[in-house]
């Protein structure tokens, strides 16, 4: 079973076991979501990107203990590459490839947050779609039950969060049973 929970909080404050921050070559130095969240980690993630060890690039990734300082208990930073070539597709497949290497690493409960890739306001919806579809993708060939928790504290883009979820719920999942709850 796959449960695809959403919540109307930041991604900081919801308990699971890896919170996953992608982020692009541009998005440093942080800005928004990814500033909060490498400032409750004591700014870790910056001095890894300033002493070259992480970048926004694709396949640079680094896993950091929260140490109690976040709900989640571990953050991945995944860099997703630069924005210039960054497609719904190149976005679909790096959502799918990165929860794929997350599961193959046993980890059952994934947190993430949809917003930060849109570059205009009407871009929030097929950039969600993709990157939700991605993370299911990602988890479906793995045989035990996965939760994919999907954070988004501005109201507005909740409400419209919770209606793509409700299509990709309702859209064919092969293979696995797919569950959709949602926090009010």
């Amino acid at each position: 079973m796959i449960r695809l929970r959403l919540y109307p909080q930041g991604l900081h404050e919801v308990k699971s076991f890896a919170a996953v921050c992608m982020f692009a070559v541009e998005h440093f130095p942080f800005q928004g979501r990814l500033r909060h969240i490498d400032h409750l980690l004591e700014s870790e993630v910056s001095h890894l990107v300033e002493g070259g060890k992480l970048s926004g690039a694709w396949e640079s990734q680094a896993m950091l203990a929260s140490k109690g300082r976040l709900a989640p208990e571990y953050v991945l930073f995944a860099g997703v590459g630069s924005l210039e070539d960054l497609t719904l597709t190149r976005l679909y497949r790096h959502a799918k490839d990165i929860f794929g290497r997350m599961m193959r690493a046993s980890a059952k409960n994934l947190s993430m947050q949809v917003s930060g890739f849109a570059q205009l306001p009407d871009d929030f919806a097929p950039v969600a779609t993709e990157i939700m579809n991605g993370a299911i993708r990602g988890v479906i060939g793995n045989p035990w039950d996965v939760d994919i928790l999907v954070c988004e504290p501005d109201d507005e883009k909740y409400d419209e969060l919770v209606m793509l979820s409700e299509q990709i719920a309702f859209s064919s999942v092969k293979n696995r049973e797919l569950s959709l709850e949602v926090s009010i």
